[in-house]
């Protein structure tokens, strides 16, 4: 199925789409999420205008995205096209939220899961500056 859309205006309607992963943590905004953004992207194809990002969040140190489709008006033969996408998008999206139990919240480097009133992921540096001990 193939949408009849300029690339300037699906890629328009995807950031919008995805506008939430923007307030996350600092360190994830500008260290993972935009390679997450685009991989997404180019796994959505077709189907951006099916995607939708309900919301994106961190927990216990994570990235969690809740998320669904849209198959009203699909026809049976591209259902089965976004069952497959389905796993894939799960996939990359725990990916992710692998990659952001790693990675500093302030500044994006590597880092681990430490229990400072929230469980989040800081780099040494970081956790020494906020906190005054490593």
């Amino acid at each position: 199925m193939e949408l009849c859309l300029p690339e300037t205006s699906i890629l328009q309607t995807f950031e919008e789409k995805v506008r939430d992963l923007d307030f996350l943590y600092d360190g994830w905004v500008t260290s993972f999420v935009p390679q997450l953004k685009d991989e997404l992207f180019d796994l959505l194809g077709s189907y951006v205008g099916q995607f939708h990002m309900l919301q994106a969040k961190e927990k216990f140190g994570k990235l969690v995205v809740h998320w669904c489709f849209d198959l009203n008006g699909l026809e049976d033969e591209y259902v089965e096209d976004v069952e497959e996408l389905y796993e894939q998008i799960e996939d990359l999206l725990y990916k992710y939220a692998k990659i952001s139990t790693t990675t500093c919240i302030v500044c994006g480097e590597p880092g681990i899961l430490r229990d400072c009133f929230w469980i989040v992921p800081w780099c040494d540096k970081c956790y020494e500056n906020r906190y005054g001990e490593s």
